[in-house]
């Protein structure tokens, strides 16, 4: 180097130092960001199968809670949907396309969750009709991924049918009651 600045060669050294670093940098960078997206779809179906929980244990006398083999469906409408306004990629969730089935299985209630975000250019973007167990696994986050319109079911027309579609034949049986379908809070 020489006392007045850096030369041509040296200067060249650092742009391609900056270059390959970038390669490799950027689509990880990319990755991180995506990651981080899915797995805070994955935190609010949580959040909204806790939500559909506390629900049931705070109404329980103005709730029908499914008696073994029923199940009760709870639109994203149902809830305070305030902690749901900021979505991961800036659009809204739509609240006729999310929602909670829970399933009485032998005296246990068990929880699956459709969370699905209407992006700012027109995509669907979220957790297909999911059991809620499934939150928990490591890797849950590859759950997350961009839906077709065809795919998915608008909380109004939900049927056994269209349920094990989803979760798999003989999720809820053929002649399982859908006795309820919450699209808007009780109180």
């Amino acid at each position: 180097m020489n006392k007045n600045g850096f030369t041509l060669v040296e200067l060249l050294a650092v742009v391609v130092i900056l270059g390959i670093l970038s390669v490799y940098a950027i689509p990880h960078l990319v990755g991180m960001l995506s990651t981080s997206r899915n797995k805070m779809y994955i935190s609010d179906a949580g959040k909204f199968v806790s939500e559909i929980e506390l629900a049931l244990r705070a109404k329980s006398s103005e709730i029908e809670k499914p008696d073994d083999g029923e199940a009760v469906v709870f639109g994203l409408g149902f809830i305070d949907s305030t902690e749901f306004e900021s979505t991961p990629n800036g659009g809204e969730y739509d609240i006729n396309r999310s929602y909670v089935i829970v399933k009485n299985n032998a005296s246990q209630l068990q929880y699956s969750v459709c969370l699905v975000e209407h992006t700012k250019n027109g995509d669907y973007i979220g957790l297909d009709l999911t059991l809620d167990e499934a939150l928990e696994q490591k890797n849950s986050y590859s759950r997350v991924t961009t839906l077709k319109t065809a795919d998915l079911i608008d909380v109004s027309s939900i049927t056994a049918d269209k349920v094990n579609n989803k979760l798999g034949a003989g999720y809820l049986q053929n002649d399982t009651k859908i006795l309820q379908v919450y699209l808007t809070s009780l109180d």
